[in-house]
């Protein structure tokens, strides 16, 4: 009989970190699954090994476990919709589609990820009437089938995806008016990236995101010192692991902090730190937006910089 090594690695890892088999493979398989694979007896599908090795903060490319072709096209299916989605691309019907075709059956994991990339994409259409909550809600359910919107949630293992499903919860909460269950929920991601164990590549990747979010939630609601450490924590993220996805717009959020508080030259010059990070990444139908909007809400003169802009 084969002996799959991953799975004594998951198990020292466990008991190094005191999680019970119970906790650990909640909503992704049976306990007595799991004492196979980190006994050598069992080798999972792919995407369980991953999210077992997730909630103990493995990084998602350690699994190196082999793959049926089926499950192999539809790999490469969802990194190319993460792609997309991840370049604020949200045209992936046809992929969606593949995704589903590529076999007969779609394992809680796979319906999962279709849910969720299937609530992101209904949410780009701006159609105020419609809500993506029931999608992402069913999404988190595969793994988490005890999760309910109105109750208390304090699961104490969860996969980058979980962590990521919740975060459009709470966005589609705070759109649909529950701002207060929305902020509660946000900042139990936030909290969960800074104390639990999560990848720091995954860290770097997802943390800015929930930080821009909760700084745009506190700017709305005139906590402009909220705002501002939100922000910073932010850009010092983005800094240490140099991500630059959301930089820009985390030194906006800073700008408009500072500027709301009177702190004139301090929030003129994040703007302008703003600006041209986002002329670097041409981004300039943006720059012309925030230019308009600053302009607008604290008439800040740019004319010196624009041309440096475009």
């Amino acid at each position: 009989m084969p002996q799959y090594v991953i799975g004594k690695m998951l198990k020292e890892a466990r008991i190094r970190k005191q999680v019970s088999q119970e906790d650990l493979c909640f909503g992704l398989c049976a306990v007595s699954t799991l004492s196979k694979i980190e006994n050598g007896v069992q080798n999972p599908s792919k995407k369980v090994m991953e999210a077992l090795l997730q909630r103990l903060g493995f990084p998602l490319g350690l699994c190196t476990a082999a793959v049926a072709e089926e499950e192999f096209e539809r790999g490469k299916i969802e990194q190319k919709i993460l792609s997309m989605v991840g370049n604020g691309d949200c045209r992936i019907q046809s992929l969606l589609e593949s995704y589903v075709h590529c076999s007969d059956t779609l394992d809680p994991l796979e319906t999962q990820f279709y849910l969720f990339m299937s609530g992101i994409q209904k949410r780009a259409r701006h159609k105020k009437e419609e809500s993506a909550l029931p999608l992402f809600t069913e999404a988190l359910r595969q793994t988490i089938p005890d999760f309910l919107p109105d109750a208390e949630f304090n699961h104490d293992l969860l996969t980058i995806t979980e962590l990521m499903i919740l975060n459009n919860i709470a966005l589609e909460e705070y759109r649909t008016g529950k701002k207060d269950r929305a902020l509660k929920r946000l900042y139990f991601v936030k909290t969960y990236f800074e104390e639990k164990n999560v990848d720091p590549e995954e860290k770097a990747k997802q943390y800015p995101v929930i930080l821009f979010n909760l700084c745009k939630w506190e700017e709305s609601c005139g906590n402009y010192v909220r705002e501002i450490e939100l922000a910073e924590k932010g850009i010092v993220c983005c800094i240490k692991y140099g991500k630059l996805a959301y930089f820009d717009l985390l030194l906006f959020c800073k700008g408009e902090g500072l500027s709301c508080q009177g702190h004139i030259q301090q929030g003129k010059k994040y703007f302008i730190r703003a600006f041209i990070l986002m002329a670097a990444k041409g981004m300039h139908e943006r720059i012309r937006t925030g230019i308009y909007d600053v302009k607008k809400k604290f008439g800040y003169d740019f004319s010196e910089f624009e041309a440096l802009f475009w």
